[in-house]
């Protein structure tokens, strides 16, 4: 009887903590967003962003690398911003611009926070009119502690844009332009004026 009383406390002990533990946090990776494959709406000068997130939970190390190809006759890199959580990390970021190859690379080993939701802008300029396409493939690395195996997310894909030429000059091109106009134009009228006293 008193094994039976044992048996049945230590059972009961034994569901009791099964019922009351609390499982084991996941880790995981979650791309959130990346840049559409269609992009509407862009004129000559404007900046475009293309806009790249993901949310990490529970990680002991998280690792992110980005690569964009774009058309650098008509495309100028502007910069990006990266942040985690809505602060600002940027400098936690090392990149390459390959004017060669047409790319940008953009990669951190170590990010602090290492958990939450990192969102990162790349900035071009579209400098000509027409039909382009960004490639992008981004990668994402989520370490747990030991003796956890390391996650790893990827995304490829590609954006197409299409540039009108209705953004025209930027506005300090046509301000010198019309002064310039301005300049000349007086000249020519005192001259002419000075020619009709001299007559």
């Amino acid at each position: 009887m008193v094994r039976k009383a044992v048996l049945a406390s230590a059972l009961t002990c034994l569901l009791i903590l099964l019922a009351t533990a609390q499982p084991a946090s996941a880790q995981e990776i979650n791309i959130v967003s990346t840049p559409p494959e269609e992009l509407k709406g862009v004129k000559v000068h404007d900046l475009l962003a293309l806009n790249f997130s993901v949310e990490y939970t529970n990680s002991n190390g998280s690792i992110a690398m980005i690569v964009v190809s774009f058309d650098t006759k008509d495309w100028s890199y502007k910069g990006f911003k990266a942040e985690m959580n809505g602060k600002d990390i940027t400098n936690q970021f090392d990149f390459i611009v390959d004017g060669a190859r047409g790319t940008i690379e953009l990669s951190a080993s170590s990010l602090q926070p290492a958990n939450g939701i990192l969102t990162v802008h790349i900035f071009f300029e579209a400098l000509k009119p027409g039909s382009y396409v960004f490639g992008w493939a981004s990668t994402y690395v989520l370490a747990p502690l030991p003796p956890g195996i390391p996650r790893v997310e990827m995304k490829i894909g590609e954006c197409h844009v299409v540039v009108s030429g209705g953004g025209g000059l930027p506005v300090w091109v046509l301000w010198a332009g019309a002064s310039i106009l301005v300049i000349v134009l007086a000249v020519v009228a005192i001259v002419a004026l000075r020619r009709r006293g001299g007559v």
